[in-house]
This record gives C-alpha cells, structure tokens and sequence, in this order.
C-alpha cells in the first residue's frame, strides 16, 4: 500500500504550492539513473593586471539514482458483474511506471475479507475459483493488446519510464454463489530488477553506485509495493419452490367436502419463486408418485387432453414422450415437468392430480 513520507505530508499540507511543484516536475524530462554526471570547474584571475594561466579544479562525478515511482489503477468504473457458473471473467488494471528508470514487476493478487471496501462497494468474503494474473505481451508502446488467459504471462519484465500495461485477473464464478455476493480482489505490484525486489537505500548517497528512492516510502517489507483492489458483482436467480395438496373429488362425496379417501382425485400445486434479480431459465420440476399410494391421473385439464396445467392458459402430456417438455414413468412414478422461464421476482405453478390408491 501507499505510505506518506514526512516531506509529502508537508506537501499536501501546502495544497496549492505542493500541486504547482507537482506538475513542474512532471513537466522536466527525467535523467535516465545510472546516467554519469561529471563536472569540472575553472578559475581565472590576474596579478598585477595581467591575467595568468586558468586553473582547472578536480573533476566531480556522480551517478544518477533511481527514482522509484509508479501507480497501479482500475479499469472501469464499476465491479465486473458475474452469474454463478460464469467461467473466465476478469477485471483489468493498468500499471504506469513513472519512474527513470525501466522496472520488473512482481505481481500477487488474494481475496478480500468480508466487510473489506472494494470500489463503492462492500466483500462479502465469495471467494472465485481458479484466480489467475495474466499480463499483455507488450505495453502501451508497443500495440497495448489484451492481455491473453492462458499466456502464462504473470509478471511485468522491463516496463520503460512513462510507458503503460494491462493487467487482467481472470477467474470462474463458482456455481454456490448466491444473488448480491462480491467477491473482491486486491492485486499487488512490487517494483523489482533482475529477479529481486527493490529495496530503498539507506544512508547517505553513494556517489559511485545507483541507489533507490522510492517516492511513496517502503510497505511493510520494505519493498515498493502498490495495492489497488477490484472485484465481482454476483447477480443470480435465487429460486424457492412450494408444493401443496387439495382434494377436489371423492367417489362418495364428490366435489362437495370431498376427502383423500380411495379413489378420490388430489390436485398437487407447485409454485416456483424466483426471488434473485436475473431470470431462471431451462427450468424443470422432478417429482415422484409412490405408485403404493397414488397414481398420475390422466386427462385432468384442457378438456381432457393434457395432464399438467402450466398456468398462463398452457398444458402438457406427462407421459413417455418428451415431446412437450413433460415426462411420467408409469414404473417409477417418475414425473418431469419443463416450466416456461421465470422472470426476476415472478413465480410459476404447475398443477397436476393423482389418484389416491
């Protein structure tokens, strides 16, 4: 994460004074570290009027250091929305390097906690399966392509100063997920060179040696390291069914206060909810008829023709055929009913009568 030095805080207490020296020294070009600096001074002078032979002082020599200095952004503006089940999905950041000097970069990315902030929004601690960092093959410099799953590409090589590159994090939505989870995402970039991180340099500056400052101070490890976080937003159809019985004829009573006696006819309802926010669809209904008990009645709706009433003025065959989406194994007393799709916050029944054995 980013720390504040002492003179940055007294910057930012400047304001105006602190963005003014800002952009001034974004407006310099930076000297290349490691640049050699020499300099040599003369002295001229007379006596007694007449000017005598220049003389040269030592040369003084130092190198330039390594300003350290780089941010890590979001792309977007808002969470990468997701349904349970959703494989390869990602969310994309972009890593400037401001520094003088071209930088590796160490990448790492872990979950957030629930109750940890990510963009406007709060992780509920849903944690995506199969997270994987996958960086472009070249920078902004050279074609800004996407970064590709797959490339095996997981860390930055030689970012040049002032030049730009995506970073994606892709991932699979695991089908437990459920309507409203977040799963956030913190991705971490450490400045590194030659296969190791960088450390900042202690002391006073070694004239003969590059040294490294980092502009916004060392994390915990010391190294420089810089955060941002993002995440995914899961939308999904969260489905609750309920089944009821009714007695509607009986061999003595007949409709009148008719009762569950044998040979009565028992109308089973089921409703199913949709309470989640996107639509369920290739919805189906399993039930099985204990065939000791009770059997399919045939013939109960649409005049005579059908056996399932889906609601909305619609019917099916529960039979051997699959034809119309319904199914009855008259062995098993397996029923299968396909229900039409189910809108965010509808509900379907579907009807079908029995005869008590």
């Amino acid at each position: 994460m980013k720390t504040v030095t002492g003179r940055l805080r007294l910057l930012a207490k400047l304001g105006l004074v602190a963005g003014m020296l800002f952009s001034g020294q974004q407006a310099l070009a930076q000297t290349a570290a490691g640049t050699p600096v020499n300099n040599t001074a003369s002295v001229s002078f007379s006596v007694g009027g007449i000017a005598q032979t220049p003389v040269d002082s030592n040369e003084a020599s130092f190198l330039v250091d390594r300003r350290v200095d780089f941010v890590l952004n979001q792309v977007g503006t808002a969470l990468t929305p997701v349904t349970p089940g959703l494989d390869d999905v990602f969310i994309e950041f972009v890593l400037q390097n401001d520094s003088n000097s071209a930088l590796d970069f160490d990448l790492a990315q872990a979950a957030l906690a629930n109750g940890d902030p990510v963009r406007a929004a709060t992780a509920t601690g849903a944690v995506m399966n199969n997270v994987t960092i996958e960086v472009a093959e070249f920078p902004a410099s050279g074609g800004d392509p996407d970064p590709v799953l797959g490339a095996g590409r997981t860390a930055v090589t030689a970012l040049a100063p002032g030049d730009t590159i995506r970073i994606r994090v892709y991932a699979d939505t695991p089908l437990a997920l459920v309507n409203n989870d977040i799963a956030g995402i913190q991705l971490n970039a450490t400045a590194a060179l030659g296969g190791a991180p960088l450390t900042e340099t202690a002391g006073a500056d070694r004239l003969d040696e590059i040294d490294n400052v980092f502009v916004n101070g060392p994390d915990a490890g010391g190294n420089a390291t810089e955060s941002q976080t993002d995440g995914f937003s899961v939308t999904a159809a969260d489905i609750s069914a309920a089944k009821l019985s009714v007695t509607v004829e009986d061999p003595i009573n007949g409709a009148t206060d008719p009762k569950p006696i044998p040979g009565a006819f028992v109308e089973y309802s089921i409703t199913v909810t949709n309470n989640g926010a996107e639509p369920a669809t290739g919805v189906s209904i399993a039930d099985t008829l204990d065939l000791t008990l009770v059997a399919l009645r045939d013939g109960a709706y649409n005049g005579g023709a059908s056996n399932v009433d889906l609601g909305g003025g619609t019917f099916c065959n529960a039979d051997a055929d699959a034809t119309d989406g319904c199914t009855y194994d008259a062995g098993t007393g397996a029923i299968a009913i396909a229900t039409p799709d189910i809108a965010a916050g509808g509900n379907v029944t579907v009807t079908f009568q029995v005869v008590v054995q």
